[in-house]
């Protein structure tokens, strides 16, 4: 997750997030400078699934590029890996 182009905040991944095929987050980091943005940041994260749950299925590639922005952030580059 990175900051939108137009934030007052410095450029740079805010947030990281790896979920399992259930949604099950097995890793979280935050930028040590967005810590007190914590809870929008997880909003955001688990609106941004939702979109990968409804693009993964119809995507022919491993990379689903731009998912979704808003005023503050946006996520870009979702790789999306199948482990049998």
């Amino acid at each position: 997750m990175f900051p939108s182009s137009g934030s007052r905040m410095g450029g740079g991944a805010v947030a990281f997030a790896i979920f399992d095929r259930d949604n099950t987050r097995l890793l979280n980091v935050v930028n040590d400078l967005y810590h007190k943005y914590t809870y929008d940041l997880e909003l955001f994260i688990h609106c941004s699934l939702d979109i990968v749950d409804e693009k993964a299925p119809k995507a022919n590639e491993m990379f689903l590029g731009h998912l979704y922005s808003n005023q503050k952030y946006k996520v870009v580059e979702v790789s999306i890996t199948t482990i049998d």
